[in-house]
């Protein structure tokens, strides 16, 4: 039987496979967590130490091996990034976002793209991966930065329609924002700004003005 939860849930992206690709970020949750969820290729790499390993990558039993150690600090284990046809978005789906803490990975797309040099900017995503739970994704992400980034982004949500806008402003820095944008709200998209343009099915909106 699980406990009162100590805290947010990591869900850690462990890069590519290449251990060297693995972010700081990434190793001090997975050193942190009494409990690691994930495949058995990843659990390979981290048999140091005092930890409880449990292999699986359903959706189903991660959930139940999360209720069973909830009075643990537990970490699930994804490849890649976990924005990329991960285990992360059922797992989101399923206890919401403030209870996850999300550190992201290289993906196997960065390194295709360092790899060869392609760019992979507005690149479409094509995958063949059959995830169970995971839902249809129609997420669209705007970079600002540019002059007219604010008009025409305005414009973009005008063609959309109905979709949630998150604003995503000074990622990893000291005034970090991440928030939920109103429906009438001209979004400045000047500086280092992101905007995440989702259905309204999405999960719950955030409203994050300090480190996410």
């Amino acid at each position: 039987m699980g406990g009162t939860l100590v805290g947010v849930i990591d869900i850690v992206g462990c890069g590519p496979g290449g251990r060297e690709f693995l972010t700081f970020g990434a190793w001090r949750a997975i050193r942190a967590a009494q409990v690691r969820i994930g495949s058995r290729r990843l659990l390979s790499q981290f048999r140091q130490g005092e930890h409880i390993h449990l292999e699986t990558v359903r959706v189903g039993e991660v959930l139940e091996l999360l209720a069973r150690h909830a009075h643990l600090r537990c970490a699930v284990l994804v490849s890649g990034d976990p924005g990329v046809c991960s285990l992360a978005a059922p797992l989101v789906k399923a206890l919401g976002i403030d209870a996850v803490r999300i550190h992201p990975g290289i993906s196997s797309l960065q390194l295709a793209s360092a790899r060869t040099g392609a760019d992979w900017g507005g690149a479409r995503l094509v995958s063949h991966h059959v995830l169970e739970g995971r839902p249809d994704c129609a997420n669209v992400f705007v970079i600002g930065g540019s002059r007219d980034a604010t008009e025409r982004t305005r414009q973009l949500r005008a063609d959309l329609g109905g979709t949630e806008a998150i604003i995503c402003r000074n990622l990893s820095l000291d005034d970090e924002e991440v928030r939920t944008a109103t429906s009438e709200e001209v979004v400045d998209m000047g500086g280092l700004s992101v905007l995440v343009l989702r259905p309204g099915n999405g999960p719950a909106a955030v409203d994050k003005g300090g480190k996410a």
